[in-house]
């Protein structure tokens, strides 16, 4: 499932949207999906990489010897550059297909007005999932006076 919703002006509340424009963002949106599944999977490679780096770290701290752990990390490095080099693949091949999509979207809509009554409709307030939430952040340290990590 892709993780962004193409923009489109008639995708407004209680706006009517025609078919034709629908089944482009559907197709745009099918288009996006392999992409984001090869940064998905990029980005666990590199977390899982990151998690193991500092795990080496914090076994060097404690006067263990981490050699078979390096020879892990080594691995995922493999993967992390395999992972990358298809998510570069993959974005090419569907980047080439989404253009087209979106040279047809319209920049502005006209459009019937809308059948709801805006006067008898309320607001009500809904919780957000949080599962539905991506966030991806990279933890930074600081290094010196004027410098990050």
């Amino acid at each position: 499932m892709s993780t962004t919703i193409p923009y489109s002006p008639s995708l407004v509340l209680g706006s009517i949207v025609e078919p034709a424009v629908m089944d482009n963002l559907l197709a745009i949106s099918a288009a996006q999906t392999p992409i984001d599944a090869a940064q998905e999977t990029l980005n666990s490679f590199i977390s899982m990489k990151r998690s193991l780096e500092m795990t080496v770290q914090e076994l060097i701290n404690m006067g263990l010897d981490p050699k078979d752990l390096l020879k892990k990390v080594q691995e995922v490095g493999v993967d992390v550059d395999k992972a990358a080099t298809a998510y570069a693949t993959v974005r090419l091949e569907q980047e080439l297909k989404l253009q087209p999509l979106r040279a047809k979207m319209q920049i502005v809509n006209a459009n019937v007005e809308s059948p709801i009554d805006y006067n008898r409709t309320q607001i009500k307030t809904l919780a957000l999932a949080a599962d539905s939430l991506k966030m991806m952040a990279t933890p930074r340290r600081w290094k010196s006076p004027g410098c990050w990590a």
